[in-house]
């Protein structure tokens, strides 16, 4: 059992590897190319109330998107980001503090 799911998560990290691969060399051509701005090879677009996936020339589109739910969840990740932030500061507040007061002692014994 362990090891498939091994296998599975190995395979889908390959997997992503792969896209996120095509699509860094895919941007690179194109600047050399100067097309920048052409078709990728994955793209996504909304158009009304759908979402459109373009994978390698064939389109994907999804259902009604029901604009309750996706508000539902912008608020929820404006609200952890709000939290992760505020700590992230406060860590980041607090090295600052801490890595002052250390140099401090270390530089007042040559005073």
């Amino acid at each position: 059992m362990r090891f498939s799911i091994q296998m599975i998560g190995l395979a889908f990290v390959l997997l992503i590897g792969i896209f996120v691969g095509i699509d860094s060399a895919e941007k690179n051509i194109q600047k050399m190319q100067g097309v920048e701005g052409a078709p990728r090879a994955v793209q996504l677009s909304s158009k009304g109330n759908k979402l459109e996936l373009n994978v390698l020339g064939q389109v994907v589109q999804t259902k009604k998107i029901d604009t309750i739910k996706v508000e539902k969840v912008q608020k929820t990740i404006a609200k952890s980001e709000n939290v992760l932030s505020n700590i992230g500061n406060a860590i980041g507040s607090n090295m600052r503090y801490y890595s002052r007061m250390m140099l401090g002692s270390v530089f007042s014994w040559d005073e």
